[in-house]
């Protein structure tokens, strides 16, 4: 094995943290539209209820307060409204890359706890390529997401970082804050009652105890049964699998053992915080702050996981989504507490850092064209609605209720579009008509009403994650334009190497006939050149059909 001196291994270390770091900041910034995705709209919704209704002091007070999903979600609110005053709207990529900062305040707070080991900083990458990569998209390229769990994750981690200290006062409005930022946020109070269990100070628990109380009687006045209702799981299988599944997450980048192996390296996670555990409480000596910290931080996460299974899991295990957030930073927890144990070990280390490079490599192979097809769907979201106040990515009657808010908040100036992303008309002028072979691909799926698919076979173009393909459909008749983006396949990981070709030069799109209309639609394909498709596409609703000719 080739040596290098510890301030080589220093100096490698900072250099790769820093590049990986830097990789992941840059891939959020590209799949950044500024556009509302999905519960993003009740943050317009909340600014325009403020500017409408919230001119009595108490009026905007109970807003601030008003239950989301059975969730507080005050935090949320306050981050929109700061927003909404210093920029005079809301801008929703600019909340995305709030929660990018509070990523990395994230990764510092665990860089400190690491910091006190006295080990070398190259050790301190696995963690960075554990939790800087895109597995968890939903949640860290997503406004509603991220403001959801990594604001309360950073707070809770403040809160029992704080615990350790004397500042008792900032303790409590640090959890009292992750509390009031979403639901997972009252495990705060137990996480920081572990803290404070550990170093034996019992009075401060009294005080966590009455500050759930009060919580409560908060809650109850503000709950409402007309809200959304979570269906409890009785099934101990999908509970089971579901629990440790999410704690090993991360290993669901492996498509046919995905759930075996992040079962079991939830079940060795779990063990290992027990065993943990159990050993600081029985243990004569005092405890290492870094390890109640890290113990504390885990159980919140642990507690967090274990109510997602419970109501969750009712139709099936549930390990995908913005849930997969809790793995990484769980497994980074056991990690940097168990390192001192091995670090003797070169070839356990090696096989760590490695495998750390392995799966940071592999995750974004996997889901880069995932996060490039949503970042698309935002696009033609953006053209769509700003021209017929539509979005077909959207469930047709989310869109209906929705624009009973976002069309008079987008003509007040609470929320734009960004018209940069597609140039005023284009097609004025005469374009170069082309043959595309396209085929339903609907029928080979169960379609919805007014569902379709369509694939392309054979693309014109080499398609690259530099430029994003449209189709365009113009009606006959009234002129009304709509855009789908091509979907492209990606290639497999040997092509991939082998060609440097990411995608393959083939794909669907897809179409809400229903939100369309009835009627013929001339058809364009749009991308680094503009281009006349020679079909025509026949939409009948009452026949629930779209054929092309």
């Amino acid at each position: 094995m080739i040596s290098i001196s510890d301030r080589q291994m220093s100096l490698l270390g900072i250099i790769l943290i820093s590049l990986f770091t830097s990789l992941f900041v840059f891939f959020i910034i590209w799949s950044t539209i500024d556009f509302p995705f999905q519960d993003d709209v009740d943050y317009i919704r909340f600014i325009y209820l403020i500017k409408t209704e919230g001119r009595n002091f108490l009026n905007s007070i109970s807003l601030f307060f008003q239950l989301t999903n059975d969730h507080f979600i005050l935090v949320h609110r306050l981050i929109l409204f700061f927003f909404y005053f210093v920029f005079g709207y809301l801008p929703i990529d600019g909340l995305i890359y709030f929660n990018i900062l509070q990523l990395l305040v994230i990764q510092y707070l665990f860089y400190l706890e690491f910091k006190k080991l006295k080990l070398n900083i190259l050790f301190f990458l696995p963690v960075i390529l554990l939790n800087f990569q895109p597995q968890y998209f939903e949640v860290s390229t997503w406004a509603g997401g991220g403001l959801s769990h990594i604001t309360t994750s950073l707070l809770i981690f403040l809160a029992v970082k704080l615990s350790i200290t004397r500042k008792y006062f900032l303790t409590y409005l640090f959890t009292v804050l992750s509390t009031l930022t979403f639901g997972s946020g009252l495990f705060a109070i137990s996480s920081v009652g572990l803290s404070y269990f550990f170093q034996k100070k019992y009075k401060p628990i009294l005080i966590l105890v009455l500050l759930l109380i009060i919580y409560l009687i908060i809650y109850k006045i503000n709950y409402s049964p007309s809200g959304r209702m979570a269906e409890f799981s009785t099934n101990f299988y999908n509970i089971f699998v579901t629990f440790f599944g999410l704690m090993g997450g991360v290993f669901s980048i492996f498509d046919k053992n995905g759930i075996f192996l992040s079962v079991g390296a939830g079940i060795f996670a779990f063990s290992a915080f027990v065993f943990l555990l159990f050993k600081s409480f029985f243990s004569s000596s005092s405890i290492r702050s870094e390890r109640i910290i890290l113990l504390s931080y885990f159980s919140y996460m642990a507690a967090a996981i274990f109510l997602i299974a419970f109501v969750r899991s009712s139709s099936g295990p549930v390990i995908v989504g913005r849930f997969l957030m809790f793995s990484p930073f769980l497994l980074t927890c056991i990690y940097i507490i168990m390192i001192p144990y091995f670090i003797n070990s070169k070839w356990i280390v090696v096989t760590l850092l490695l495998f750390s490079l392995c799966f940071s490599a592999l995750t974004y192979y996997r889901y880069t064209q995932v996060v490039f097809d949503r970042k698309n769907s935002a696009l033609a979201n953006s053209f769509n609605w700003s021209n017929n106040h539509v979005m077909f990515n959207m469930d047709p009657r989310f869109v209906v209720l929705s624009n009973e808010f976002l069309i008079p908040a987008y003509q007040m100036g609470i929320w734009k579009v960004n018209e940069m992303y597609f140039p005023k008309d284009t097609f004025d002028t005469q374009l170069k008509a082309i043959n595309l072979k396209i085929s339903n691909y609907t029928q080979h799926h169960l379609p919805k009403d007014n569902y379709f698919i369509f694939q392309i076979d054979a693309f014109p173009s080499k398609p690259s994650l530099n430029n994003a393909w449209f189709v365009l459909f113009k009606n006959k008749s009234s002129g009304k334009k709509f855009i789908s983006p091509v979907k492209f396949y990606k290639n497999g990981i040997l092509k991939f190497l082998k060609t440097g070709n990411y995608l393959a030069p083939s794909g669907l799109f897809e179409l809400q006939t229903q939100q369309m209309a009835p009627g013929t639609f001339e058809m364009f394909l749009l991308g680094d050149q503009n281009f006349k498709i020679n079909k025509t596409l026949e939409i009948s609703l009452a026949k629930n059909s779209a054929i092309m000719k």
